[in-house]
């Protein structure tokens, strides 16, 4: 290698090195950055840090040491250069430094500037505590998808979504993913974003699944921890019930394609579950078709006149992947059963729930009904957010069954808690909605569906932990109303919050 061409290539090496070593030691948050939250990730130094330090923050863009000094709100105390701390208002500029003292001499750093963006509507919707956090999650966070925002657990909103996404439509299952993003359902579109809100992944909702225009996402969006991501979709296929001989009885018969001479079909509703990989190629899926096709439901023949809602909407509703085990759990609310499929090659291994045989319908064991969120613990047990549907004027329960070990064995109830509304509130049946989460302590975390927007943490013991309410202001009414969600969850220890803050530091301030 020659001499000039030896120089030209390490001073492309020196370049990019020089690239990488900016890129992973910028001044955090970027200068002028717009953050859709207040609970802030800092990174003072570029380079050496110093083994203590001081953060100044003070309100307003200030440019002047006199302005600055009289407006510090906030000084914190550091030693490491990843610092989170919390400033107090959403559409409010603020200002920081560093402060340095060595040996008696105080070197003050150069000003930085950001601002908070602002909630349209602040005052539209809030979170109510009722009950106090217990000391082990006081520093929890909550994220609730019809609010579209983070609450720690007084109630203050430190995080938002984006504030397109605010005035958009609906969004469900909000909620963190294993690599510190945040996934979520809005319309029938599956969104994955960082902290800062910039979207990192969206599903491509193409229809290489059903045969459709789109895959009509819904009910949950999960990335896994192998990096890939899992939805639940929609297929429409077509049925009608055939009389079976002089009986009286009828069995729905089910098509993909509705020709022109099939008098009497209705488009039908089937779900699907579909695993995408980060390019959005579909590496797996199920279909709920298929499985009604072979199992005991295309056997159910229909007394005349009875509701024929469930089998022609069975309602997938939620899924649970438990990758150790490689088993799927899938919930069904119009027909009250949960399936246990088997990854990758979706054997049905067992059914809980509701059973259907020939002229007649068997409850089973009769655990549950209209269920939402079901998940599976490591211990083996499945943790149901039972809607209680089948018992007329029934409140919410929720359940911790024991799974069968043998083929002969049942689903048993080990564990099991009644929803009752607090005093003043109607106790009506939350029929959508609804979930639960184990926690580390083996407490749960839950968020009651229906008309309620009831949040609340209780241990085993049945002992409340924490509770509150998501509320929204009704104008015509004048006062505050219970706003309901879909599902919520839960950040519940540091490694969690500095996973989600930090995330891709490279995208820190973008937006």
């Amino acid at each position: 290698m020659n001499f000039y061409l030896m120089n030209r290539v390490l001073s492309v090496l020196l370049c990019f090195f020089a690239t990488i070593s900016e890129v992973k030691a910028q001044v955090l948050p970027k200068e002028g950055s717009a953050l859709n939250y207040r609970l802030i990730g800092f990174s003072p130094f570029s380079d050496k840090v110093p083994a203590s330090y001081k953060i100044e923050i003070a309100s307003g863009e200030q440019n002047t040491e006199h302005d600055f000094h009289k407006n510090i709100i906030k000084t914190i105390t550091c030693k490491t250069n990843k610092v989170i701390a919390e400033v107090p208002s959403f559409g409010q500029a603020y200002t920081w430094r560093t402060v340095i003292s060595q040996k008696s001499i105080v070197k003050h750093g150069v000003f930085h500037h950001f601002t908070t963006v602002a909630v349209p509507d602040p005052g539209a919707t809030r979170v109510s505590v009722t009950v106090p956090a217990a000391s082990q999650y006081k520093n929890a966070y909550v994220l609730l998808d019809a609010n579209k925002a983070m609450y720690d657990m007084a109630g203050n909103m430190v995080w938002h979504l984006p504030n397109d996404k605010m005035t958009a439509t609906t969004s469900i299952d909000l909620k963190t993913t294993p690599f510190g993003t945040i996934t979520f359902i809005m319309g029938h579109d599956a969104y994955e974003i960082d902290y800062n809100g910039t979207q990192l992944w969206k599903g491509p909702n193409n229809g290489k699944v059903n045969g459709e225009n789109e895959e009509l996402y819904h009910h949950e969006f999960t990335r896994l921890s192998n990096g890939n991501y899992m939805v639940l979709g929609n297929e429409s296929l077509y049925g009608k019930l055939s009389q079976v001989s002089d009986t009286g009885l009828y069995l729905l018969q089910v098509k993909k394609h509705k020709d022109s001479d099939d008098s009497g079909y209705l488009r039908l509703n089937f779900g699907t579950i579909i695993e995408y990989n980060k390019k959005g190629d579909v590496v797996w899926s199920w279909k709920s078709s298929d499985y009604f096709k072979s199992s005991d439901l295309s056997k159910f023949q229909f007394k005349d006149g009875i509701d024929k809602m469930g089998l022609m909407d069975m309602h997938e509703n939620a899924f649970s992947f438990d990758e150790q085990q490689k088993a799927i759990y899938v919930s069904f609310k119009n027909i009250s059963r949960i399936v246990k499929i088997r990854y990758p090659d979706g054997v049905v291994l067992t059914e809980f729930g509701e059973k259907y045989m020939s002229g007649v319908a068997l409850k089973g064991n009769g655990l549950f009904s209209a269920q939402h969120a079901c998940k599976h613990s490591a211990i083996g047990c499945l943790f149901l957010f039972n809607n209680n549907g089948s018992n007329k004027g029934g409140l919410p329960k929720l359940k911790i069954f024991k799974e069968p070990e043998q083929i002969t064995e049942k689903l048993k109830k080990i564990w099991e808690y009644d929803y009752i509304p607090d005093m003043g509130v109607e106790a009506v049946p939350a029929l959508s909605g609804g979930n639960i989460i184990e926690l580390p302590d083996s407490s749960l975390f839950v968020s009651i569906g229906g008309v309620y927007g009831k949040l609340f943490i209780v241990n085993k013991n049945k002992k409340t932990l924490w509770s509150a309410t998501a509320e929204q202001y009704n104008t015509g009414e004048n006062k505050w109303l219970p706003l309901q969600q879909y599902r919520a969850s839960i950040i519940y220890d540091r490694k969690q919050l500095e996973k989600l803050v930090w995330g891709d530091e490279k995208s820190v301030g973008k937006n």
